[in-house]
């Protein structure tokens, strides 16, 4: 006689719906093909068993049938949270039992895709379309804390650039611009000079001494802290009370776990922040570098991100 489907996560009747998730996810985590140690087709078995628990024993309706013992419950396994290969059932037609060509592919292997039971994935250009608001929003908080910055901190200086190449930059303190000019010119084309032996003689055109504002390094690493945090209020907060952000309750977008369930503190700061952390850090290249963990959903088989894969999240429509 099979195990019950408790049985089979290894929870009582009476447990919560919590108490099941967290066994589900523990069954799961048993089961990821990178950490098994046994026989494939065993896993395989054992992972079409602990989806179909988790289908009937998460569903207050299905669960409450199964429980008086009328099991009408799916038995597909496509949404578990782990990476199986499920044997496409359909021959040649020769009798043989051989795996059909076509769509399953040459050897007959579907791919199964890991979608949360119930939900449909965020259509690709919906998610585009929320994640550029909600890019645009941070890009004018970063514009705004810049200014603030500025207006707040910043110093004047003399800036010496030599062929489009900024050489010294110089604060002004307590002399003045000329003083400071006549000192830093002809001390940036020394440099520039040794550093470049074997380029032409400098001519006056080469050389540009502005007057500019800078803001001190360590007011710039306060304000880049504070442009993260600010980034992650916008994003993680508003997450974790609703699953949506500004962008994605405009699409009609939402963040769930991968079990459907909403998201807490630890995956949404996840989703968000390793991404704003990257973008924050490196700048301009941090930022193309964070779009294209995000935009890898588009490529991914189960519509996920790196950041999605990272916390664990899918984005789906509401």
């Amino acid at each position: 006689m099979s195990d019950s489907h408790y049985e089979t996560l290894g929870v009582s009747p009476s447990a919560s719906r919590d108490e099941i998730r967290d066994a589900y996810r523990a069954r799961v985590s048993e089961l990821d093909p990178e950490t098994w140690k046994g026989d494939a087709s065993e896993r395989r078995e054992r992972a079409a068993s602990v989806n179909k628990a988790w289908n009937v024993l998460s569903d207050p309706f299905q669960k409450e049938r199964y429980d008086s013992g009328i099991d009408d419950s799916i038995s597909g396994i496509d949404d578990i949270d782990v990476d199986i290969d499920e044997v496409d059932g359909a021959t040649n037609g020769t009798g043989g039992g051989k795996p059909a060509r076509g769509a399953a592919g040459a050897r007959g292997i579907v791919r199964t895709r890991i979608t949360p039971t119930g939900l449909t994935l965020a259509p690709t250009r919906s998610r585009i379309n929320a994640l550029s608001v909600d890019v645009l929003v941070i890009i004018v908080l970063l514009f705004g804390l810049n200014y603030i910055a500025g207006a707040l901190f910043a110093n004047p200086a003399v800036q010496v650039t030599i062929n489009d190449e900024v050489v010294s930059t110089t604060e002004i303190k307590d002399s003045t611009a000329e003083a400071v000019r006549q000192v830093e010119e002809p001390k940036a084309k020394a440099e520039w000079e040794k550093d470049n032996p074997k380029a032409k003689p400098l001519k006056d055109n080469d050389v540009q001494v502005d007057e500019v504002d800078v803001v001190p390094g360590t007011i710039t690493l306060i304000f880049q802290l504070i442009t993260l945090v600010v980034a992650l209020l916008y994003t993680v907060v508003p997450t974790v009370r609703t699953g949506q952000t500004l962008g994605k309750r405009i699409f009609k977008n939402k963040l769930v776990s991968v079990d459907g369930t909403n998201v807490g503190w630890s995956q949404s700061l996840l989703h968000y922040g390793v991404p704003i952390a990257v973008a924050v850090a490196l700048a301009l290249l941090g930022a193309v570098v964070a779009i294209g963990m995000i935009l890898w959903s588009i490529w991914d088989k189960n519509g996920q991100g790196i950041n999605d894969k990272i916390a664990k999240t899918f984005v789906v429509e509401v």
